[in-house]
């Protein structure tokens, strides 16, 4: 089994490995992956704004390998990332997410305050 998924990957690996797009998406992935490492086990804090200009320095480097490659899928997909609509659904789904964790602080704080008059009868 291990070694049919190592078989897999060197196929992957070999197939993939001269094309921009696997390269794009490894670096993306890493970058997820660092973001996560960087939140769960040094603690850092992550805001919208920085994931924001994250994705934009995102956008911005596949425009740039785009336009050297001359590839215009590269082109259109970093003017994607970088587009007013996909901020703003950005925007919107932090607002709910903050709502969603004032909610959820408040519910604890309530529960909590239930134990508190629990222990104290």
């Amino acid at each position: 089994m291990i070694r049919r998924t190592f078989l897999g990957l060197r196929t992957l690996w070999e197939t993939n490995r001269h094309q921009v797009n696997f390269w794009v998406s490894l670096i993306a992935f890493g970058g997820v992956i660092m973001l996560m490492v960087a939140k769960w086990i040094w603690h850092v804090s992550i805001s919208a704004a920085d994931i924001s200009v994250m994705i934009s320095a995102i956008g911005s480097l596949i425009i740039l390998v785009g336009n050297i490659m001359n590839n215009q899928i590269l082109i259109s997909t970093g003017s994607k990332l970088q587009s007013p609509q996909f901020k703003q659904s950005l925007d919107d789904a932090n607002k709910t997410i903050e709502l969603l964790t004032k909610e959820l602080t408040v519910l604890k704080q309530q529960h909590e305050e239930e134990k508190r008059q629990i222990k104290s009868k």
